[in-house]
This record gives structure tokens, C-alpha cells and sequence, in this order.
């Protein structure tokens, strides 16, 4: 059977314009792109004059959307609330201490004084335009809001595929020492799904335990098989590397050797394996801490609680115990005079509901009540979730004018 040229270019088309399109859809258009001199101007800065003489904390989270939101000024007040600042003399701003009957809290060894905060927030418009209108009749004292605009930085990152459920906003962890100004040299990086349970001061101390090329301080990915997941002491990276929803960076060490092409060539690279980014920036930036060990500090596993595997809670135990913001360590009154006995386990310092499903969309009556019976002992995730949820909204429905 003979073809004329006409059938032969007709059916040429008919399976290579599908195929052709099977490829496009496949591997997204992503190239690399210039690092930004200087971090764009995008920013609008509602400061309140910081009188303290103290050193500030710099802090930094990506909010995009109205949920989200609303989850990031929850996780401000836990912060603040360990900081000192809720003026709970008011009957309004009271806050009720659930603690298992005989368990007492020690105090902290010198009077608690708050650091200055300059918080920098990576923002959408809708948040943005929510946060201002807040901000122009809550001003508390010794706190810098910086919120810079995430549309302008979306060239960078939008054009990303990433199969997480934290979709683009995760990838703005990626960019933060090109966001912040070159003037500051370290920062926190934390997710809005996360509550503090312990002053942000002890956690911004790590820096100083920094050798001189570690730039990422940052917790282990609790999963399974604990030796490896989250070695005690470890100071190489875990085997199911680290959990990204809290980091510590050293943006000096990061800008200076070259982050910025770092992580691009290694989205690059996992795009054109698997064609999108399974979980977001947290397997980026393992990838990149494997590549260069001396970037990685290993923090104590409290400082990032993970919400997502019951296997995973034996890799770091802890206990949730209710305190005052003065108070530190808890145990229980029956072994006062055992002190070997009472610090068996860690008491959580910052928890992260790493699941899709968060408190802020679920209703303050959605889970069924779980009461806290259990004294010192280790949680189990069923607690650990539920502690969470009782928390946030306990923290929820208090009124941000409670916080000075």
C-alpha cells in the first residue's frame, strides 16, 4: 500500500502533536534566574519605635491567603505569651492553666524580660491589607512589623510545580536571604502552623552555639526508625533529613555562597527527575545541606514537635505541660526529692501541625473532648494532636489588645 506525502504528514501530526503535548505538560517551563542584587523595595514597614536596649529578634514566616492569616497572628500569641507581654491582670485577657493534679513548674532563674521583635512577613495582598487595618490599632511596644509584598516574588517561585498541600507558599522559605534586607545577618524561620511553648529567647541562643560555616540550625524529620531519624548528638545530617517548618539561618553565610544559585540548580534538578517538588522546600533543602555538610546545625528536637506519625513521637518524647511564662521545667510533686527522676522527658518548646488538616479551619468544637489525665508521661499522638487544638484556640480567642 502506497501513501501520498499528504497522508504521511497528516498522520506525523496526529501522534506527535499528543506526544508533543504529553512533554509540555510533563516538565514545566523553569530556568534559572539571576540572583537580585538588592532585595526588592516591595515592602511596606509599620514600626513602632524600639526603646529596649536589648538584642532584637529577627523572625520570619510567608502568609499567603486569609487562613493562613490567621494562623500566623494565633502562633504570634503564643510567642508573646512567653515573652511575657499578655497583661493578664485584665479579666478579658486571662488565661486558664490546665494542669494534671500535683504537677508544679519551677522558675526561670532571672526576672523574664522580653527581647524586641522585628517580625518580616512574607505577605499576600489580601493578608496584607488584614494585617494593616490590624496594625493601625494594635501598636505594642518594642516590635517591628516589616511585610513585604509575596506577589513581587512570585517570578522566582510561582512558575514551581509542587505536590504539597503547602503548595507555593512553602517555596518562600527558599528566597528569605534575598527578602531580608542585607543589613540583617540571622533570623528564625517558622510556619504559621506551628505554637510556641517556650520564650523564642532560648531558641535565638542557638545562634551562638554556630561553628563558622554552619548556616542552617534546624530539627530533625520525626518519622520511624528514631536512631536513625533523630540521632542523639548527631551533629551530620539524619537519614530522613531535617523538618523545615523551623529553621535557623545564617543569611550572611547563605548570601555568601551563593544560595541563591544553590537552590535553583537543585529544583532544577528534581523537576526534570520527577517533574514537581513532592514536599515543597524541605527536600530541597536537605538536598543541598547533604551536598555541603558544614552548612547543617542540628537543634534539640523540642524545638520542632511534628503532629504527622505516631512512629515518629518516640523519636523525640516530650511532655506539654500548661505554665506561666516565667516558669521552665515541670515534674511532679511526689519526686520533689528525686531530682534524677524529673527530667525524663523534654517539655515541648515550639509544636508544628504538619498535617493538611489544621485547628484554624476545623472549629474550636470539631474534636471531641480529651481530658488531660495523664500526669508526666510520654503523649501519645491522639494527645499531642488534641493538646494542640485546645491550645491554638485557647490562644485563639484571645484579643490581640491583651498583648502589649
Amino acid at each position: 500500500m502506497r501513501f501520498s506525502w499528504v497522508t504521511v504528514l497528516f498522520l506525523c501530526g496526529l501522534f506527535t502533536i499528543p506526544l508533543l503535548r504529553l512533554i509540555w505538560l510533563k516538565i514545566p517551563e523553569v530556568s534559572l534566574i539571576s540572583t537580585p542584587i538588592q532585595p526588592e523595595p516591595a515592602q511596606t514597614i509599620l514600626r513602632w519605635q524600639i526603646k529596649s536596649t536589648l538584642e532584637p529578634i529577627d523572625l520570619y514566616v510567608t502568609i499567603n491567603g486569609a487562613l493562613t492569616a490567621l494562623q500566623a497572628v494565633t502562633m504570634l500569641k503564643s510567642l508573646l505569651y512567653f515573652q511575657g507581654r499578655l497583661k493578664s491582670e485584665l479579666p478579658a485577657c486571662s488565661l486558664e492553666l490546665r494542669r494534671p493534679p500535683g504537677i508544679v513548674c519551677n522558675r526561670r532563674p532571672k526576672p523574664h524580660v522580653a527581647n524586641p521583635l522585628r517580625l518580616h512577613w512574607l505577605t499576600s495582598l489580601d493578608a496584607r491589607v488584614w494585617f494593616e487595618d490590624i496594625l493601625s490599632r494594635w501598636q505594642p511596644a518594642d516590635m517591628e512589623f516589616h511585610l513585604y509584598e509575596f506577589e513581587s516574588y512570585l517570578k522566582y517561585i510561582g512558575s514551581i510545580p509542587v505536590n504539597h498541600y503547602a503548595g507555593i507558599s512553602a517555596l518562600g522559605k527558599l528566597i528569605v536571604p534575598y527578602v531580608i534586607p542585607t543589613s540583617i545577618d540571622k533570623i528564625i524561620v517558622v510556619d504559621v502552623d506551628t505554637i510556641w511553648n517556650h520564650d523564642i529567647i532560648d531558641l535565638w541562643r542557638q545562634f551562638d552555639q554556630f561553628k563558622r560555616e554552619q548556616a542552617i540550625g534546624a530539627v530533625c524529620e520525626q518519622v520511624r526508625y528514631c536512631p536513625q531519624s533523630c540521632p542523639s548528638n548527631a551533629t551530620y545530617l539524619p537519614y530522613f533529613g531535617i523538618n523545615s517548618g523551623m529553621m535557623l539561618m545564617n543569611l550572611t553565610e547563605l548570601r555568601r555562597i551563593n544560595w541563591w544559585f544553590l537552590w535553583q540548580k537543585e529544583v532544577l534538578k528534581e523537576i526534570n527527575e520527577t517533574g514537581y517538588l513532592p514536599v515543597a522546600d524541605q527536600q530541597v533543602i536537605n538536598q543541598i545541606i547533604r551536598q555541603n555538610p558544614a552548612l547543617y546545625h542540628s537543634l534539640p528536637c523540642e524545638w520542632n514537635i511534628q503532629v504527622h506519625l505516631s512512629s515518629g513521637m518516640d523519636c523525640c518524647p516530650i511532655r506539654w505541660i500548661d505554665r506561666l511564662p516565667e516558669e521552665d521545667d515541670c515534674f511532679e510533686q511526689s519526686q520533689v526529692d528525686y531530682s534524677d527522676n524529673h527530667h525524663t522527658l523534654q517539655q515541648a518548646r515550639l509544636v508544628h501541625h504538619n498535617i493538611r488538616q489544621k485547628p484554624e479551619t476545623s472549629g474550636s468544637n470539631a474534636l471531641s473532648p480529651l481530658e488531660w489525665t495523664t500526669s508526666m508521661g510520654n503523649m501519645s499522638l491522639l494527645q499531642l494532636r488534641h493538646r494542640f487544638f485546645r491550645v491554638y484556640h485557647k490562644f485563639r480567642q484571645i484579643p490581640l489588645s491583651c498583648f502589649t
